[in-house]
C-alpha cells in the first residue's frame, strides 16, 4: 500500500480516511472556482466512502460518481451516484472501459471533463491504463 504520494504537487492534500480509504489529491482548491461542470469518478470504494465524503466537503457542487462491482450492499451517501460497475480494459460482464463509462453517464465530448479521477482497484488499474 502506498499511502504517501509519488508525485510532486505544492498543494497536495490527503483526501478522506488514514489509510486505504484516503488518496492523494493535487490542488483541491482549484477546483472551487469552476464555472464548467464538475465530476468526480471514484473507481473502486470497498464501501467506503471516506474518499467521497471528503471531496464532496471540499467541493459541494461537484457529481461524485463511484463505480464498484464488487459490493453487495452498497450504503453511499445521498450525494454518491453509486453505479455496481468495475473498470475494465474491455466491455465484459460487469466490467466497462472508462470511455464507455463516461458514454453511458452522457459524460463524453469535449465540453465535459472528468476533474478528478481516483482508481483504487487492487493493482488492475495498470492493465486498465496502459495500452
Amino acid at each position: 500500500s502506498n499511502y504517501e504520494p509519488n508525485f510532486s504537487c505544492q498543494f497536495e492534500r490527503r483526501v478522506g480516511s488514514v489509510g486505504d480509504g484516503g488518496k492523494w489529491v493535487c490542488d483541491v482548491s482549484r477546483l472551487r472556482g469552476l464555472t464548467s461542470r464538475c465530476i468526480v469518478y471514484s473507481i473502486g470504494s470497498n464501501n467506503d466512502f471516506s474518499f467521497e465524503e471528503s471531496i464532496h466537503e471540499a467541493l459541494p457542487d461537484c457529481e461524485v460518481h463511484t463505480f464498484d462491482h464488487t459490493v453487495k450492499d452498497p450504503r453511499p451517501p445521498s450525494f454518491v451516484q453509486f453505479h455496481s460497475v468495475g473498470l475494465g480494459s474491455r466491455d465484459k460482464g460487469h466490467f466497462k472501459t472508462l470511455s464507455n463509462i463516461r458514454k453511458m453517464l452522457g459524460h463524453e465530448g469535449p465540453e465535459i471533463s472528468i476533474e478528478i479521477l481516483k482508481i483504487d482497484i487492487e493493482s488492475a488499474e495498470y492493465s486498465v491504463l496502459t495500452p
